[in-house]
């Protein structure tokens, strides 16, 4: 039995997910046609909160079972730390997760091959071998004195040594795709990474387009929900952009108001600025450099973009901005957090899994090194139970975080009957048949 890694967010499900999840059920069939039912999908799925520093629009556990109805065979939680992390601290929890489940490969997305005849991910490999050399760290450094976004400082030293590669690393994918092989060669060198091709644009918000991406579609639905925009044509292009045995599942959480308002969020974000201290805010994770005294002088701002406006620079990027936020409201701590990233998932949540899935689930139950918890309430009250009392603070910490963000998403719904702060206990994984 092969597994297969994937990290993903699915916020929400659409076509070009499953497509991923189907080309890489006809990857292995190519390779072996014998060994291709042997073949298990795994993905690991940011819980509450996304990457980008929001509540993802759907609960985790409908996410989780759309992904199996399109095409997953498990569906276990990348814990919060992680989920709203940098492209460095989202992609090393994932892989490091996926290499504690056992999994023989990573499959993840990549653009179009436009600068060289080698795979992706070969490219993308001998890029993270790179990272590891003192050359890389000097030219990091020289960058950074330049005062160029962090990111743009890893690409250009790059770039200096592998101009090849320049077109590539340009695309969102690819950096994420590099994280994912830089903590590969550091943490699971026998893992091998597969890329697939995208068949979308990952930042178009045209749900005209062939494949419309997660961003179009969250935009359409936050124009349902401000402007009131719920004709019989939109409708029809939101369910387009997705697989047919998942529209169900998504326009029953349309109907029915489960589902988040970002603007709520964002006011919930304004309101703790305000009340927090400087002091408080300078404990926080990502707040350092002065941020912490800027963030709490522009926290009187009537609305988050202008906050945003007011903080923004050159140095510090939108994204970076709207984490921050996340961490505001999680009480993510900046040495939290290092701690987290030093020591990797100690254990995720179950969420969904299909028969194939129930399969791999007994079979790797002895040598899987984290564990898998089913039941989440017992979990959460005695850790040390099933994680032992190592990093036992930390452990506790991360439990109170993956809680407190299900209860602010949670507050975040439209519909005021599924805002329970306590929803996290109400649910167990979904067996999808």
């Amino acid at each position: 039995m092969k597994t297969v890694a994937i990290i993903a967010e699915y916020n929400p499900f659409h076509n070009g997910h499953e497509y991923q999840l189907r080309t890489i059920s006809q990857y292995f069939t190519e390779m072996n046609p014998q060994a291709a039912d042997d073949v298990v999908r795994v993905v690991i799925q940011s819980g509450p909160f996304v990457q980008r520093g929001t509540p993802a629009l759907l609960d985790t556990f409908t996410r989780a079972e759309m992904a199996v109805l399109g095409g997953a065979d498990v569906v276990v939680e990348l814990p919060t730390l992680f989920a709203t992390g940098s492209a460095e601290i989202f992609g090393t929890g994932g892989v490091r997760l996926a290499h504690g489940l056992g999994a023989d490969y990573l499959a993840f997305g990549a653009e179009p091959q436009v600068t060289t005849e080698e795979p992706i991910s070969t490219l993308l490999m001998k890029l993270a071998q790179h990272t590891t050399t003192e050359d890389y760290e000097q030219a990091v450094q020289k960058y950074l004195k330049k005062k160029v976004f962090y990111g743009t400082a890893l690409t250009k030293a790059l770039t200096d040594a592998y101009p090849e590669a320049a077109a590539l690393l340009d695309k969102p994918n690819a950096l994420l795709g590099l994280e994912y092989c830089k903590a590969i060669v550091r943490h699971a060198p026998n893992m091998e990474p597969i890329t697939i091709e995208r068949n979308s644009d990952y930042n178009t918000t045209d749900l005209n387009s062939d494949n419309p991406s997660a961003t179009a579609i969250r935009a359409q639905v936050a124009k349902i929900l401000h402007d009131d925009d719920m004709g019989p044509h939109l409708l029809e292009q939101l369910l387009a952009a997705m697989p047919k045995n998942v529209q169900d599942k998504f326009m029953e959480a349309i109907f029915q108001g489960a589902l988040t308002d970002e603007e709520r969020f964002f006011d919930f974000v304004l309101l703790e600025s305000r009340l927090a201290s400087e002091s408080s805010l300078e404990e926080l994770a990502d707040f350092g450099e002065g941020l912490a005294s800027l963030w709490h002088r522009s926290s009187m701002e009537p609305t988050w973009d202008a906050l945003v406006k007011e903080v923004k620079s050159k140095r510090y990027s939108y994204a970076r901005l709207q984490r921050m936020a996340a961490y505001l409201l999680l009480r993510i701590k900046a040495d939290v957090r290092r701690d987290a990233h030093f020591t990797g998932p100690t254990y995720t949540r179950l969420l969904a899994f299909n028969d194939k899935g129930r399969k791999w689930l007994k079979a790797t139950e002895e040598t899987r090194t984290i564990p898998i918890i089913n039941k989440w309430a017992p979990f959460a009250k005695h850790p040390e139970k099933i994680v032992g009392d190592f990093n036992a603070p930390l452990v506790a910490t991360s439990i109170a975080i993956d809680q407190r963000a299900t209860a602010i998403q949670r507050l975040c719904f439209v519909n005021p009957d599924y805002r329970r702060g306590d929803s996290y206990l109400l649910y167990g994984p979904r067996y999808i048949k």
